[in-house]
């Protein structure tokens, strides 16, 4: 008799899931039913459904792995393990399990006629010497321990780039709020498109953020931080908590203000928080090797480092690239260069319509 039985279940119609996922010492906010709901509300081309794996005598989920079909013409189809999670894992505790999972997914995806499967990781190591995946990024994950009150924790931070510029930012007049409000959501976002902008890269529909808000943020599972300066918004960051983790998701900021150092102020501010809610770990997510100014940034704050492995399935190719070695990458930022900010965000309502 079979000890394990592998469906297919949609996760908003099925409350054994998100169960499962607060149950899970790896279940974090983009394993819930509510990312899903979340990203098929913002995006026509992407639909979800999990794959678990069942105890065949009592029918409790004992593994999963959301799996989201992402259509595009312009990009091709491709089967995504989350789109758009910084971190995310498999949820496991057998490899046994890890492997139905896997053979799963690769089924589906002949099923869907779809060569191309992407898988993200970040505890998970028992898929690097998997035969049929191999790594496409390995990136880096950024994490504060939160074991100490945070002044004693601001003695490993560096000195002139991190501490000076927390004790600057307590003396330059500014302000910060916490708010759950539509209208602080339109404030972050109008700093965002000029944020993304000054980067050249395209950014989240609003959509996306707004639905990302109605759906985690009655939960609790985030917040919105603004840093004003004489009533001006002049940074902001969105933070997901959720266990024991809170993550800097989206940051955003007006470089005219970078003297005023406002955001070391709302990362200071938030690791007090985090810390005075009794969470254990403030992550600053996911950083590309590609990006050497995020990584000393985050690196400065006396974070711990550790690699986190992008996979792609191996009949779809070899080829281990970071997406800014990529030509749809350089083509996206040379016109992103020569929009005005006015276009910017149906600029990234297009881009969006084939990422994932």
């Amino acid at each position: 008799m079979e000890k394990s039985e592998v469906a297919l279940i949609n996760p908003q119609q099925n409350p054994a899931w998100d169960a499962f996922v607060d149950r899970h010492p790896q279940g974090w906010l983009c394993h819930q039913s509510g990312w899903q709901k979340m990203l098929e509300r913002s995006f026509s081309h992407i639909s979800g459904q999990c794959i678990v794996v069942r105890d065949a005598k009592n029918n409790l989920i004992k593994a999963g792995l959301p799996i989201y079909k992402v259509r595009s013409i312009l990009t091709g189809n491709r089967l995504v393990s989350a789109p758009f999670a910084t971190l995310f894992d498999p949820l496991y505790t057998e490899e046994d399990d890890l492997h139905l999972l896997l053979r799963k997914a690769v089924e589906l995806g002949k099923k869907e006629g779809i060569a191309q499967i992407q898988l993200k990781t970040f505890l998970s190591s028992e898929l690097k010497n998997h035969s049929r995946f191999h790594v496409c990024c390995v990136y880096k994950a950024h994490q504060l321990i939160l074991n100490k009150d945070p002044e004693i924790l601001k003695k490993d931070f560096h000195r002139s780039c991190v501490r000076q510029k927390i004790k600057r930012s307590l003396c330059s007049g500014l302000n910060i709020l916490s708010e759950d409000s539509e209208d602080a959501l339109k404030k972050f976002y109008n700093l965002y498109l000029v944020t993304r902008k000054r980067v050249h890269l395209p950014p989240f529909p609003y959509q996306f953020l707004k639905n990302m808000q109605d759906v985690f943020q009655p939960t609790g599972n985030m917040s919105i931080l603004l840093v004003e300066y004489e009533g001006k918004t002049i940074a902001g960051l969105i933070l997901f908590k959720y266990k024991n983790r809170v993550s800097a998701e989206f940051a955003a900021s007006d470089k005219n203000y970078s003297s005023l150092s406002p955001n070391h102020y709302a990362f200071w501010h938030a690791i007090n928080t985090a810390y005075q809610q009794g969470y254990t770990l403030f992550d600053f997510g996911r950083t590309s090797p590609k990006n050497q100014g995020l990584l000393q940034f985050k690196e400065h704050w006396g974070t711990t480092v550790r690699d986190i492995y992008e996979y792609e399935s191996k009949n779809h190719s070899q080829q281990h690239r970071y997406p800014e070695e990529k030509l749809s990458y350089h083509v996206v930022q040379n016109i992103a260069k020569y929009l005005p900010l006015s276009a910017y965000p149906a600029f990234g309502n297009f881009c969006y319509r084939h990422m994932g």
